[in-house]
Parts: structure tokens; C-alpha cells; sequence
């Protein structure tokens, strides 16, 4: 047939209470901040579905490969467009974007990640699996995902954060849970590019609270 519709990043699927997608959290992106892909591609904009991560003084930046993912963009604030000298609403971050001034910062909203979450993206190649059995089997494993950069017709290229579903394996550090192969219906052909899973997000890197002692116990 052919490959299926290609979708962007992550995209919220359904939490385990079967709620909807819970409220964002603003959250600033530094002055003149630039991400980078994971692969060549190079300078990126920030867009909705890039995973980020949190960084020093609070603010998030795109996560690669091996980051510990705080959460999602799901939109974006407006931002100040310094060659109009304006804000502008935007469904993408320009790189680089300079601001000074807190009414002037730059704001992704960001649905923080975690094990409850599902959530879809669409799996990187079109070998590791090519029939619906054999993405089924990798049901339960994890696996990394990777931002290969792609050219969306933006200022600069985008991340393209996709599934690498090639690193599937029972690894503990890896990023992602492959929970279960989408049930949508543009999973059209499984020898084809583009099938989509739906993944909770592991807790990696991220270190826990200090043990407490109490006195007399």
C-alpha cells in the first residue's frame, strides 16, 4: 500500500483515569534560546509534541535521546517578535527568539509526563517490524525515541520527535514503555513508515528525595 500519514511528535492519547488531557503549565524558554536535533538537521524551532526538558533556572529546553523528559508542548504563549516589535501569538517558537523582561518571556505550555500517560508518536523506520504481529510482540518493551530534525517550511527545521523503534528492548534507562500499537485507523500498512504506538514515558535520571530520619523512632 503505501506509507501512513505522517503526524508530529507526541500527541496526547488518554491517562489511566480516562480523563482528558490535564492543564498545561507555562513555562519559560530562555532568551535567545536555540534547540538543537538529535542528528544533523542542526538549529530547530520549538513546536507542539517536541518533548523538553527542565533545565537550570527553571526553564525547559527540547530533550534529546538520553534527556529525562519533563513533559510535552502543547502551545505556546505569545511570543515577542522582535522584527515587528510586537507579541505575536504562534503555534511554533521561532530558534533563537530573544526577549528581555518578564512581560516580554517567552512560554511553551508544557503537560508535564508521567506513568499514567499515554501517549502517540509515530515509529521511526520501516524494518525493526513489518507486519501488525510483529509490532504487537513489542508491546511491553522499551525503547528510546530520537529527534531526527524534519523541514516543516518554519524559520529553521523542526525536531520531529519520533519513536526509535529500533532500540526496543527490555532495557530499564530507556526513555520510553511501548504500552500498546495505536488503535487508530492511519495505521494502514505495516510494511510502510509512520506506525503509530502509544508510550508512557519512563522516569530516567531523575533522582529521588533524600531519605528522612526521625528522631527516637
Amino acid at each position: 500500500m503505501g506509507d501512513n500519514t505522517k503526524r508530529y511528535g507526541f500527541r496526547w492519547s488518554t491517562a489511566a483515569n480516562g480523563r482528558g488531557c490535564p492543564n498545561p503549565i507555562s513555562k519559560v524558554v530562555a532568551s535567545a534560546y536555540q534547540g538543537a536535533a538529535d542528528a544533523a538537521a542542526g538549529d530547530v524551532d520549538l513546536r507542539i509534541g517536541d518533548p523538553v526538558k527542565l533545565v537550570a533556572g527553571g526553564t525547559v529546553a527540547l530533550a534529546n535521546t538520553t534527556d529525562a523528559v519533563f513533559g510535552v508542548i502543547v502551545g505556546f504563549e505569545p511570543y515577542y517578535n522582535a522584527a515587528n516589535g510586537v507579541m505575536e501569538p504562534t503555534n511554533r517558537l521561532p530558534g533563537a527568539s530573544a526577549w528581555s523582561g518578564e512581560a516580554r518571556a517567552a512560554k511553551a505550555k508544557v503537560v508535564p509526563v508521567d506513568g499514567a500517560a499515554l501517549w502517540e508518536a509515530d515509529c521511526d523506520d520501516q524494518a525493526t517490524a513489518v507486519t501488525e504481529a510483529a509490532y504487537r510482540a513489542l508491546e511491553g518493551k522499551n525503547a528510546q525515541f530520537v529527534c531526527p530534525g524534519v523541514n516543516l517550511g518554519g524559520v529553521k527545521p523542526s525536531a520531529d520527535p519520533r519513536i526509535d523503534i529500533s532500540t526496543q528492548a527490555t532495557t530499564a534507562g530507556h526513555g520510553l514503555r511501548l504500552v500498546k500499537l495505536s488503535p487508530t485507523m492511519e495505521n494502514q500498512d505495516f510494511t510502510g513508515l509512520n506506525v503509530k504506538f502509544l508510550v508512557q514515558f519512563n522516569k530516567i535520571q531523575a533522582a529521588g528525595a533524600a531519605a528522612t530520619t526521625i528522631a527516637g523512632v
